[in-house]
């Protein structure tokens, strides 16, 4: 929360918003999206071992009596075990800047500039 609120007191609060995770609904629906976006291919990244790593630590856990909006059941990211070493914070942070995304353009908030995936095209994960 410190992070956040200095943040906020240099970026202003209109830039800087809180996201918990800990929201059940809000944060499987946030992963669904996530998901989507992958899979249409709407979304890359550079091909950073890091992220590949953390993604792939990242285990799906369904979430009981919670279904989309087309009744398939929605889950969660976690590691593999509460004491595994393997990380998966990469993953959790891609999915909340995929979020981030969505909401500023939902906003209207538009990157002005152009995007390095407009001049070099897209990189699968």
């Amino acid at each position: 929360e410190s992070h956040i609120r200095a943040w906020a007191g240099r970026y202003g609060d209109a830039r800087v918003v809180e996201w918990v995770t800990g929201r059940v609904r809000q944060m499987a629906y946030a992963l669904l999206s996530f998901n989507n976006a992958i899979t249409a291919a709407e979304l890359s990244h550079s091909g950073d071992q890091l992220l590949n790593e953390h993604m792939g630590n990242a285990v799906r856990r369904p979430i009981d009596n919670l279904l989309d909006d087309q009744e398939r059941p929605l889950w969660l990211i976690e590691k593999e075990r509460p004491d595994s070493p393997l990380k998966m914070d990469g993953a959790m942070a891609a999915c909340l800047s995929w979020e981030a995304r969505t909401h500023a353009l939902a906003k209207g908030i538009a990157h002005k500039s152009t995007s390095i995936y407009e001049t070099r095209g897209f990189a699968r994960i």
